[in-house]
């Protein structure tokens, strides 16, 4: 089995301006645990979603 048959072809994410209230319900409606940043289109490294880290304990997601 490859890693390519396991990602997400076409991920959902979020630029860095996005509000902290539109990430989470779009992790709630999706239900993710995780959500990649992204600024001008391009993943933004180290953030993929670690700023939505205690979303679970927070928003009960």
């Amino acid at each position: 089995m490859l890693i390519n048959d396991w990602m997400t072809r076409e991920p959902i994410t979020v630029e860095d301006e996005t509000s902290m209230i539109k990430a989470i319900h779009i992790m709630k409606q999706h239900r993710f645990r995780r959500l990649p940043v992204t600024h001008q289109g391009r993943l933004v490294p180290g953030r993929k979603g670690r700023f939505l880290w205690d979303t679970d304990r927070l928003f009960g997601i």
